[in-house]
């Protein structure tokens, strides 16, 4: 009895140091922290009489990122967490009542920017990515 219950601890301590285990990348080095360089902004300007709730959905999660009043601007730096594999649609909802604004589904990459304004006609509002580096 008092053998199994040894070799139960000696198991339970492999799990315990098992799971303190830190994450590696593929040469054997700490997997990298990501910066604020791998972020992407969003910037939402809220062009309507009523206060928005923002929300990003990626993949078949959904995050509030913010609360943008009315006749404001919000600036937002969205985590690769929040961004999943990259491709993102952006919600804004009125507090209260109005139609929502839902942009059409956004490719982005780290260090992006996401403009989006919300016009009071919501067929008139419009979005646009910024890309570092890219000369129009």
């Amino acid at each position: 009895m008092r053998s199994a219950r040894h070799a139960l601890s000696i198991v339970a301590i492999g799990l315990l140091l098992g799971s303190c285990a830190h994450a590696r990348g593929s040469e054997g080095q700490p997997a990298p922290v990501p910066g604020p360089e791998d972020a992407v902004t969003l910037d939402l300007t809220n062009n309507t009489w009523s206060d928005v709730d923002v929300f990003v959905y990626a993949g078949t999660n959904r995050s509030r990122v913010g609360t943008v009043t009315s006749m404001g601007t919000t600036h937002v730096a969205l985590s690769p967490t929040i961004l999943g594999n990259g491709s993102v649609q952006i919600r804004a909802e009125p507090i209260g009542q109005g139609t929502p604004y839902t942009s059409e589904r956004i490719d982005v990459q780290p260090g992006e920017r996401i403009r989006i304004t919300v016009e009071h006609q919501i067929n008139l509002s419009s979005w646009v990515v910024d890309r570092p580096g890219a000369s129009w």
